[in-house]
């Protein structure tokens, strides 16, 4: 969290398309009827500390047909939001303008959008295309919200320089620390993939990040008094108190397995059908639910047609065409279960495996650095031009190593 590294284009646009989407649930003038979205995120980003919820919601504008508005205000209002002026749009987070036309595409929307003005009056709002430029409908509003989770308004007004402003500036920018679960509203459901291993996980990130201030504060490179980049895990502890939560945990001796706890693996039989046709009597008889998941569901409706005519049962098992790595019993309550049967169980085949080719012997990763001089210049994946200075030592982890 203290490595001064760029976040990249495709990483910023993702993360803005989900605060996006959930930072308008809290809009009610602008609440759009969205269809359920599933969020799945690691521990890190979590921690990532991000634009307030409540500087993205004071920040956040709607554009209408026949609004009054000064096209260079507009301008001027979303170099402040973070869009960058472009002379094609072609990305989320981008501008361009024309005489009277302007064009934009916010990432709270799916494609650009052309505003044509007739002097200070929006006259049409068209939907483009942007590798064609071809107009795909007219709408009546748009919703234009920040561009970047770090604005250069507010970096303006904290004194900080807006040329080489970046994520990394976000707590220096914000006192406020708000990550991603500020952005849920209470419906929201939060799944854990078992919380204990989480904590663990958060406190690794966190035992790494100080051995990285400590040697970024002798080195010269970060302020003592630096703020924190990052939510602590009782800080998030905290946050998903407020939320209804569900652990996912199979781990038997966690004190919060109660769901994962309740599944375990299901009978086999390896292609013996006498014995899995009993066994679906059985429960069947027992009012437990059946859900078979087979490659072979015609041959296996066939069996059971056959087999049900001497079998006294009630209802029937669920047949559903697909494939299946495996299957799993749920414990639903002291006497009913749910059995999820595929052809793992039932057959005993595995995952059709694609043939793959031999893998090539890799080379040391120090090879491509073999050649390298002090002083010559070199192209970083992230960074662009740099010159190369030599390598350096550090203690990680208790060892010594060059970098």
């Amino acid at each position: 969290f203290y490595e001064q590294a760029a976040w990249g284009t495709t990483n910023r646009r993702e993360r803005l398309r989900v605060i996006t989407k959930l930072g308008l649930q809290h809009i009610p003038a602008m609440r759009k009827r969205l269809s359920p979205m599933i969020v799945v995120a690691p521990v890190r980003a979590l921690m990532t500390r991000m634009l307030p919820r409540r500087e993205f919601i004071k920040a956040t504008r709607q554009l209408k047909l026949s609004q009054r508005i000064q096209p260079m205000q507009l301008l001027r209002d979303w170099l402040d939001l973070g869009y960058q002026p472009v002379d094609v749009v072609l990305e989320p987070g981008q501008y361009t303008s024309r005489g009277g036309i302007v064009d934009i595409w916010s990432p709270a929307e799916g494609l650009p959008v052309r505003i044509e003005f007739f002097g200070d009056e929006i006259d049409t709002l068209r939907v483009f295309e942007p590798a064609s430029q071809r107009t795909i409908s007219q709408v009546e509003q748009v919703t234009i919200t920040p561009a970047r989770e770090v604005l250069p308004l507010h970096a303006n007004m904290a004194g900080i320089d807006t040329e080489a402003l970046d994520e990394f500036d976000i707590p220096l920018v914000y006192q406020e620390k708000n990550g991603l679960l500020d952005y849920l509203s209470s419906s929201v459901l939060v799944c854990l993939d078992d919380q204990e291993y989480m904590q663990t996980v958060s406190d690794d990130v966190e035992d790494q990040a100080l051995r990285m201030r400590d040697d970024a504060i002798k080195e010269g490179i970060l302020s003592a008094d630096h703020p924190v980049p990052y939510l602590t895990w009782s800080e998030l502890n905290d946050s998903l108190s407020r939320q209804k939560r569900l652990d996912l945990s199979s781990n038997p001796d966690s004190e919060n397995a109660v769901f994962g706890g309740c599944f375990t693996s299901g009978p086999r039989f390896g292609g013996r059908i006498k014995p899995f046709l009993e066994f679906l009597t059985e429960e069947l008889q027992s009012n437990n639910k059946l859900y078979l998941v087979s490659r072979q569901m015609p041959r296996l409706r066939e069996l059971w047609s056959e087999h049900e005519q001497n079998a006294a049962v009630d209802h029937q098992p669920v047949f559903l065409e697909g494939i299946l790595r495996e299957g799993w019993i749920l414990q639903k309550s002291e006497t009913e279960q749910i059995f999820l049967l595929t052809d793992g169980e039932i057959f005993g085949w595995e995952h059709l495996k694609p043939r793959t080719r031999p893998k090539q012997a890799s080379e040391a990763p120090e090879t491509s650095f073999e050649d390298l001089r002090i002083a010559d210049w070199v192209v970083h994946v992230d960074y662009g031009i740099g010159q190369y200075a030599g390598l350096v030592k550090r203690t990680l982890d208790g060892a010594e190593r060059e970098f």
